[in-house]
């Protein structure tokens, strides 16, 4: 449930119930936060909008392009990458396989296509979807963040080269992405999804810090999957003490 603002509040006239609400410090105050309407506010209150909008580590609606921690980086993939997207994943199909449905049908054209909605997803600000390359920029895997699991959540979703596997890769990459996508103006939590049998997903969400929600039935896409999901959750607050939280600031200080 949103939080309405204070009856005292400035812009309390403008909260909508949207699809996409978004979240402003409108009740700076209280010490709380409001969901409402950017679009309604800015047409009524738009000085006060501008400055909050400006205010060092406002949030906003769509993730850097480049996400670094540590030894690796994060780069929004674009369309111009096919070569080398599509040599990284034929150099680890068989590791990806057994958990990635689309692995099954990889090719030139389903790489191209992969490429193009993913620039399209951007633009639409439904999907942020990076390489993850290391020192030497090498492509060792993939990471993103996708709007499909409902208003103000996004799914982290990521693959990591076989090769580059128990190096902690991912589990940077999604405590970069969760940090990234709760900046953003519209989400509140932040998801990892994955099936039931996957134990190194479950690894990566539970040292993150990731509640878990509860396993959910599912029909299986890939070999090696059951019939069950499991989903993990994590909000702003239990970010701020999180051992993602920790991990990114441990990295940084090395």
């Amino acid at each position: 449930m949103p939080t309405l603002p204070d009856a005292t509040c400035p812009i309390a006239p403008c909260f909508t119930s949207a699809p996409y609400l978004r979240r402003l410090k409108i009740c700076a105050p209280a010490g709380r936060h409001a969901d409402v309407g950017t679009d309604a506010c800015l047409q009524t209150h738009p000085a006060k909008v501008h400055k909050l909008m400006n205010e060092p580590g406002a949030p906003t609606d769509r993730p850097p392009e480049t996400l670094v921690i540590g030894k690796l980086a994060l780069d929004r993939w674009r369309p111009d990458d096919l070569e080398v997207l599509f040599s990284a994943v034929s150099g680890t199909l068989e590791h990806l396989r057994p958990w990635m449905s689309w692995a099954a049908d990889h090719d030139r054209e389903s790489i191209k296509r992969f490429l193009a909605e993913s620039n399209e997803g951007w633009v639409r600000g439904e999907r942020f979807e990076y390489a993850i390359r290391d020192l030497q920029g090498h492509v060792i895997g993939s990471a993103g963040l996708l709007d499909r699991i409902g208003p103000g959540r996004l799914e982290i979703g990521y693959w990591v080269d076989g090769a580059h596997t128990r190096r902690g890769v991912a589990t940077q990459a999604a405590a970069a992405l969760t940090k990234a996508a709760l900046a953003l103006i519209w989400v509140t939590d932040v998801e990892i999804h994955h099936d039931e049998a996957n134990l190194a997903s479950r690894a990566v969400a539970h040292r993150l810090g990731f509640r878990l929600i509860g396993t959910y039935p599912r029909k299986p896409t890939a070999p090696a999957e059951t019939e069950y999901e499991v989903r993990w959750g994590i909000n702003m607050d239990e970010f701020a003490t999180s051992p993602a939280s920790q991990l990114l600031k441990d990295v940084r200080a090395t």
